[in-house]
């Protein structure tokens, strides 16, 4: 009996993050569709999230500070009043999140992120606390070959082929 309560105990925490990453990422696609729909043409090199673990809220700003969406986690909220760490679990949380979205949704090849990209925890004043997530201009290039360039290194040498075919 006492192994079946922990087998539910651990089935019901799996829910709950689930619950927790699912918002999480509800979270950041609106803030990438927020920024999509500025249309001011320009690139963004971070997006600084903001999280107060006692209240549950977390905040995404772009470089330039500005809010692009915001929510309540209300599992971070309940895990602070247990008196559990929950600013670690939340940084934890947050990275899986993350990677999830960039390697499954690949949120983060869209144009309007320049390279390189960070996405960051800072404080109240915008201070970094903690890189979550960094792409630089070789992790941009590998994602885009595969959609934008496909086959391009065999036309490429093809190319080369045709004009010093008569060189050899």
């Amino acid at each position: 009996m006492a192994s079946q309560n922990g087998i539910n105990m651990a089935m019901n925490k799996e829910k709950e993050k689930s619950k927790t990453q699912l918002i999480l990422e509800e979270v950041f696609n609106e803030a990438v569709e927020n920024l999509t729909r500025s249309d001011d043409g320009r690139q963004v090199s971070a997006l600084l999230v903001q999280t107060d673990v006692v209240s549950g809220e977390i905040q995404i700003f772009d470089d330039r500070e500005t809010l692009l969406a915001k929510n309540i986690i209300f599992e971070w909220a309940e895990r602070s009043s247990k008196g559990l760490n929950p600013q670690r679990y939340a940084n934890h949380i947050l990275w899986v999140t993350l990677a999830a979205l960039n390697k499954g949704q690949h949120l983060f090849d869209n144009p309007v992120f320049g390279r390189p990209f960070n996405v960051s925890i800072v404080d109240d004043v915008f201070n970094p606390q903690e890189s979550l997530l960094t792409l630089r201009e070789e992790t941009f290039t590998e994602a885009s070959e595969g959609r934008l360039m496909k086959n391009l290194d065999h036309e490429l040498k093809n190319f080369y082929k045709k004009i010093f075919a008569d060189t050899k």
